[in-house]
């Protein structure tokens, strides 16, 4: 009369997430370099993610240049600065027969980006644009130093919907990125 079985999904146990049925996380930061306008420029990259399993992680990325690139010319006397801010959902996969022993682990961000262009002359913003990113990547570990796990990572910057912008087409926010990250493991 109205009672559903016990096999319904409210009555079933929790799902065994993670290494030891648990769900693991994870916060990695560390410094990189990254291709825009041609330049090379060094920013600094932030995740946060949950381990939904030994081969799946679900979280976010963002990335901070640590400084600007010239928007306009090496023979123009206007000194324009591009800057470029990003991030947004992260998505990572390892070979699910290996799991947590794969060194090798392939992650997605899509996300939001915005391109600034700022004249130092006149100490204003020219123009500004928000669009997609889309970076996949190919991340390594390394290796584990005492509580420290420290990962390498290979990406490429993929700007969808971009607009050109004083003296930046809009192709030139894309671009390759590398960078070195570092977590730290705490085991309960």
């Amino acid at each position: 009369m109205g009672l559903l079985p016990p096999t319904a999904a409210w009555a079933q146990g929790s799902p065994s997430l993670g290494s030891d049925g648990m769900v693991g996380a994870e916060a990695r930061m560390g410094p990189g370099l990254t291709q825009l306008r041609g330049s090379v420029v060094p920013v600094a990259r932030g995740m946060l993610a949950l381990d939904l399993s030994s081969w799946f992680s679900l979280g976010g990325e963002a990335v901070l240049p640590l400084s600007e690139v010239r928007a306009a010319g090496p023979a123009s006397p206007d000194r324009s600065e591009l800057t470029l801010r990003y991030g947004g959902l992260r998505l990572a996969l390892r070979r699910p027969d290996l799991g947590e022993a794969d060194p090798w682990r392939l992650s997605l961000l899509l996300g939001t980006g915005t391109a600034r262009v700022h004249s130092t002359l006149l100490d204003t913003e020219l123009a500004s644009d928000n669009f997609v990113v889309l970076e996949p990547a190919l991340e390594r570990r390394i290796g584990e130093f005492g509580p420290f796990l420290v990962d390498g990572l290979a990406a490429y910057r993929l700007p969808l919907g971009a607009e050109n912008l004083p003296g930046v087409r809009a192709s030139e926010l894309g671009g390759a990125s590398i960078a070195v990250t570092v977590s730290l493991v705490r085991n309960p």
